[in-house]
C-alpha cells in the first residue's frame, strides 16, 4: 500500500500512514479473502490484483470484506498504475461500500417472498371456502354456480365464459360482450379453471373501479397458447395502480399463473380504458384435482 484515503483507513481502523508498505494480509484480513478458497467458491482478491497488474481493468460486484465490525460489501474496480513511460508500477483499487443497499435489497426480497406466500395462502383459503360453501349449500343453485360453475366441467370453457359475461350484464347493467375462439370450447381442467377465475376477478375489478360502460372479453388460441383478454372503456388503470403490491386481486392473478408458466400484463390510458392480457402455454395436463373432487361430491349428492 502506497496511498490510502481516509475512508479506507477508517474502515480498517488504522491511520493512513500506518498502512503504507503493507500487504493485504498484514491488515489482519483473512487469508481466505486474500488468497481465495475454491472449496467455498471464494475467488480471493489476489487473483484480481494479479489480473490488474497484467494490464486489465477488473470490476467486481458486492465483494465481501471482513472488518472488525463485520463483513461489508463493496463494488470494486482495479486497474494498473503506470509511470510516465507507461510501464506498470502498481495497481489502483477503488471500492464503493454497498452494504446498506445490499441489505435493503435482501429485506425487499424477503418482503416480496412473504407477500407472495400471503397471496398463495389467501388464494388457497378462498378456494377452500368456495368449495366448503358449495358443498354445504345444496338448495341455492345460483350461489353454487358462481362458486364453481358446473358448466365449466360439463360444457367447457367457452360456455362458462359466455355465461359469466351474461351474468355480469344482469348484475351490473353494463354491456359485456364475449368473443371466444371455438377451438377452446371444450377445454376443462386446471387451465380452464384458472382462465375462468382470472376473468371473474378482472370483471369484478371493472365493476368496482373502472366506471366503464362496456366490457369486452376475448379468448383466443394462438399456436400453443391461450390468450384471454379483458378490455373496458373506463377510467384506465395507472402504472402505479398496476404495480401496487397491496392489490391482492392482481397478485392473486399472477400467483395463479405461476404454476402454468403463464404471463399477465395490465395497462391503461387515462380516460381510455384498461386492457388486461394473459398468456398460458398449453401442455398435456391431468384433470384438475379440485374439479375431480367436486364431481365426486356431486355424485354423492345425487345418490
Amino acid at each position: 500500500m502506497v496511498v490510502c484515503n481516509k475512508a479506507l483507513s477508517n474502515a480498517i481502523g488504522k491511520e493512513p500512514k500506518d498502512t503504507y508498505g503493507k500487504t493485504d494480509i498484514e491488515y489482519d484480513w483473512s487469508a481466505e479473502l486474500v488468497k481465495g478458497n475454491p472449496e467455498r467458491g471464494i475467488v480471493g482478491w489476489e487473483k484480481d490484483d494479479l489480473a490488474a497488474l497484467s494490464g486489465r481493468t477488473i470490476k467486481v460486484k458486492e465483494e465481501p470484506t471482513d472488518f472488525d465490525n463485520g463483513i461489508r460489501y463493496y463494488d470494486t474496480s482495479k486497474f494498473p498504475l503506470r509511470d510516465e513511460n507507461n510501464p506498470i508500477i502498481g495497481l489502483v483499487g477503488i471500492g464503493r461500500d454497498v452494504s446498506e443497499r445490499r441489505n435493503a435489497q435482501r429485506l425487499l426480497e424477503d418482503s416480496r417472498k412473504k407477500l407472495r406466500n400471503l397471496a398463495q395462502t389467501l388464494i388457497a383459503a378462498r378456494e377452500e371456502e368456495r368449495k366448503s360453501v358449495a358443498t354445504r349449500i345444496h338448495d341455492v343453485q345460483r350461489l353454487s354456480t358462481e362458486l364453481r360453475p358446473w358448466m365449466l366441467e360439463d360444457l367447457g370453457l367457452a360456455a362458462a365464459l359466455k355465461w359469466l359475461c351474461e351474468d355480469f350484464c344482469r348484475r351490473t347493467g353494463l354491456l359485456c360482450k364475449a368473443q371466444i375462439d371455438l377451438r377452446v370450447s371444450g377445454h376443462t381442467g386446471a387451465v380452464a379453471t384458472v382462465i375462468y377465475r382470472i376473468t371473474q376477478e378482472l370483471l369484478t375489478n371493472v365493476a368496482r373501479h373502472a366506471k366503464a360502460r362496456r366490457v369486452f372479453v376475448e379468448l383466443r388460441k394462438l399456436g400453443r397458447n391461450l390468450r384471454p383478454i379483458v378490455r373496458d372503456d373506463g377510467l384506465g388503470i395507472t402504472t402505479q395502480q398496476a404495480m401496487a403490491t397491496e392489490s391482492i386481486g392482481l397478485i392473486g392473478i399472477r400467483e395463479q399463473l405461476q404454476d402454468l408458466q403463464g404471463e399477465f400484463s395490465i395497462t391503461g390510458a387515462r380516460g381510455g380504458g384498461t386492457t388486461a392480457r394473459v398468456r398460458i402455454p398449453l401442455r398435456k395436463e391431468a384433470p384438475s384435482e379440485s374439479l375431480t373432487r367436486e364431481k365426486q361430491l356431486e355424485t354423492e349428492r345425487e345418490s
